[in-house]
C-alpha cells in the first residue's frame, strides 16, 4: 500500500506527505478495515476417530524396528491459488478457487535416517 501511495503521490504532485506506515493503519481504522478471511469451503476431520486410529496405528507398529517402517506423504502446490485473505471494511464473498496443482510424494523412514527424493505424482489442471 505504501508503494501504490508513492505511486499515486507522484502522479498527484504531492511532495508534502510522509509515506510511513503508522498513516495506514489509522486510515484502516477510520474506515473499519480490517484484514479478513474468504468465507469459504470448510472441512473437518472426526476427532474421535483420529485419536482411535492413532493408537492402534502405535500398537500395531510396535513389533517393527522403526528404521523399517516407512511415510509417505502428498504435498499439493496449487500454483494458480489465490489469497485466502483481503482489506475489506466489511465481510467478502470468495471467487472459485483455482485447482491447478502439482501433487509431490514425500517419503522417509521413521528415524529420519533414509529419505526419498521427493517426486511427481502428478500435475493436475483445469479446463480453461
Amino acid at each position: 500500500m505504501i508503494e501504490k501511495a508513492k505511486e499515486l503521490g507522484k502522479q498527484l504532485d504531492i511532495t508534502d506527505f510522509a509515506y510511513l506506515r503508522g498513516w495506514i493503519q489509522r486510515f484502516k481504522e477510520r474506515r473499519g478495515m480490517r484484514k479478513r478471511k474468504y468465507h469459504g469451503e470448510v472441512d473437518s476431520a472426526d476427532m474421535t476417530s483420529v485419536q482411535t486410529g492413532r493408537h492402534d496405528l502405535r500398537q500395531l507398529l510396535t513389533d517393527y524396528n522403526p528404521e523399517d517402517i516407512y511415510n509417505m506423504d502428498e504435498t499439493e502446490f496449487f500454483y494458480r491459488l489465490g489469497p485466502n485473505y483481503t482489506l475489506a471494511t466489511e465481510t467478502t464473498k470468495g471467487t472459485k478457487k483455482s485447482k491447478d496443482r502439482i501433487t509431490v510424494a514425500l517419503t522417509a523412514n521413521a528415524t529420519g535416517t533414509h529419505k526419498f527424493k521427493p517426486f511427481v505424482i502428478a500435475n493436475f489442471q483445469t479446463a480453461n
